[in-house]
């Protein structure tokens, strides 16, 4: 079963028929078949996989945020409440933090992610 991105309910696709039961959706299904080159089953798939990549970005994203956050958090610590002695311990705390951002954001992981969402055009 797939979803209609515009209306948000189910092409229901039978599929022994090739029927689709939404009127929206099988004008839709007809406008994409009328290209005759275009093999719909791939552009779906080529779309989810561009979706997962993206989800994985963003959530990868999220995770050096709220690392960064974290650091955020010390460092106004540090400026307001953090004990005269702590000063060697916060420092070390924050410079790992940092370490760990960069890291993230610097690995061959986040690189091959950030190439493939590139070339599938999932970042126009």
């Amino acid at each position: 079963m797939m979803v209609c991105h515009h209306h948000l309910h189910p092409w229901n696709l039978n599929q022994k028929k090739g029927l689709i039961k939404n009127s929206c959706c099988r004008n839709a299904m007809a406008f994409f078949m009328s290209f005759g080159r275009i093999n719909l089953v791939a552009l779906i798939k080529d779309m989810q996989h561009t979706n997962r990549l993206y989800l994985e970005y963003k959530n990868l994203m999220q995770k050096i945020a709220d690392v960064k956050y974290a650091s955020a958090i010390l460092q106004w610590d540090q400026e307001t409440y953090m004990p005269t002695n702590g000063e060697e311990g916060r420092s070390r705390q924050l410079a790992t933090l940092s370490e760990v951002a960069h890291q993230m954001f610097t690995n061959d992981k986040t690189g091959n992610l950030l190439k493939q969402l590139t070339e599938s055009g999932g970042l126009d």
